[in-house]
């Protein structure tokens, strides 16, 4: 986590410098919904009319 936390954080600095930073969420799990999976991605974007 440490390093996660300050990749993100340079990363961060670098692309947003106005400290202006996307929503995020961060959920360390013990599985997915199937034991094949690599990555579990669900999202829901919302875009002001």
């Amino acid at each position: 986590m440490d390093g996660y936390r300050a990749a993100q954080a340079e990363a961060f600095t670098n692309w947003f410098p106005d400290g202006d930073y996307p929503a995020q969420t961060l959920a360390v799990v013990v599985g997915l919904a199937r034991p094949e999976y690599a990555v579990e991605v669900e999202a829901i974007a919302a875009v002001p009319a």
